[in-house]
């Protein structure tokens, strides 16, 4: 590499900085970093799930009431999120600190990521979703960003930073989640 001509080692210097990653960096009094949720209504009411705080409580809800979804957008105000949060009754697991923040920096790269077309794969299964939450700095609100999708539809999140934020949170227990 030494015999390499002086602009291109000067176009390395200028492009490789370029090549870095942007990690994830939200408000720090974000509510809620990442859920999973459980929806079937096919032989009675099934409505299940967990957020990820950003104290790195994993807690859990059933049946919350009112629960606020993404507007049409896909996104949430912090209200919103702070809301949801208050309908857990579970704290189910804790994350440490440097495990929450290694998985938290993914949050850009997944939100980048683009969506698998739906597949059907069957009927009455219902949804289990795995999702995280991407602050938005224009709109002052949080993108729902979709990691995967399972039951009666699937479908996926293609970015790889979405794959290991996957993989990472089936370690909390979900319903209906294949490999």
């Amino acid at each position: 590499m030494r015999n390499l001509h002086p602009y291109l080692w000067a176009l390395l210097i200028i492009l490789f900085p370029a090549c870095e990653k942007e990690y994830y960096e939200g408000p720090e009094d974000q509510a809620v970093y990442f859920e999973y949720h459980y929806l079937n209504f096919a032989w009675g009411a099934k409505d299940y799930g967990w957020m990820i705080d950003r104290e790195g409580n994993v807690r859990g809800y059933e049946n919350p009431t009112e629960y606020r979804w993404p507007d049409s957008s896909g996104y949430l105000s912090s209200e919103d999120l702070e809301y949801n949060l208050s309908l857990t009754d579970t704290l189910l697991h804790h994350i440490n600190a440097k495990e929450l923040e290694r998985h938290t920096k993914l949050i850009s790269g997944a939100a980048e990521g683009a969506l698998s077309d739906h597949s059907h794969r069957g009927a009455d299964m219902g949804s289990s979703t795995l999702s995280c939450y991407a602050y938005d700095h224009n709109t002052g609100s949080y993108k729902h960003v979709l990691l995967s999708l399972s039951g009666d539809l699937e479908q996926i999140n293609q970015s790889a930073e979405a794959g290991v934020l996957v993989d990472w949170l089936k370690e909390f227990g979900v319903a209906d989640f294949h490999d």
